[in-house]
């Protein structure tokens, strides 16, 4: 008589195709804010943006910052430009 080890009152929990969208259209705008922001701070440190596409992966966005961390950054080091410089390409 026994029914299944999890019993008769077990509710099995499905998911329909509205749910699936409510989440998307909540999760997605998050999202799009991560990459977006990552792929500009990317670019300014000066990596190619899309490397920002990996924080999508949940287990390798952990190395993928780690790698960014620890990894030399392509514009340390690198010498400011002059204030001379900034005004001729102003007036020009």
């Amino acid at each position: 008589m026994m029914e299944g080890w999890l019993g008769n009152d077990t509710v099995l929990m499905t998911i329909d195709i509205t749910q699936i969208w409510i989440y998307l259209l909540l999760i997605g705008p998050l999202l799009l804010y991560m990459i977006a922001t990552a792929g500009v701070s990317l670019s300014k440190a000066g990596f190619n943006s899309a490397w920002s596409l990996l924080l999508l992966l949940p287990v390798i966005q952990v190395f993928v910052i780690w790698i960014f961390a620890l990894k030399k950054w392509p514009r340390v080091g690198m010498p400011k430009p002059k204030e001379e410089d900034n005004k001729k390409d102003i007036v020009s």
